[in-house]
């Protein structure tokens, strides 16, 4: 299970480019990964939350206007994604609040 953001296939909104770019290397590790174990029945799941209330937005001036998603939710995708039934490999999960761009 690897966590990235919804921003890593698109522009980050954040001041810079770094963030969207480690991101979007995330992304790319989880795929390589499983491509490189898909023959030994091993699952690798990426998830791409977007706005999420967290510390994250503290040294940011605080959360950006419009809803967000919480640390609940996130669990709920996590743990939806790990108990499929074997032989299923989720290999993405974006989840955003409705309303949101990313």
């Amino acid at each position: 299970m690897s966590c990235s953001s919804a921003v890593s296939p698109a522009s980050s909104p954040l001041p810079g480019n770094l963030y969207g770019a480690t991101k979007y290397a995330v992304a790319g590790l989880a795929e390589n990964t499983r491509l490189a174990l898909t023959d030994s029945h091993v699952g690798v799941t990426l998830v791409n939350p977007g706005r999420v209330e967290s510390p994250f937005w503290d040294d940011l001036g605080g959360p950006p206007d419009g809803p967000m998603l919480h640390t609940d939710d996130i669990a709920r995708a996590v743990t939806w994604a790990l108990t499929q039934p074997g032989g299923v490999d989720v290999n993405t999960v974006t989840i955003r609040p409705f309303q949101a761009a990313v």
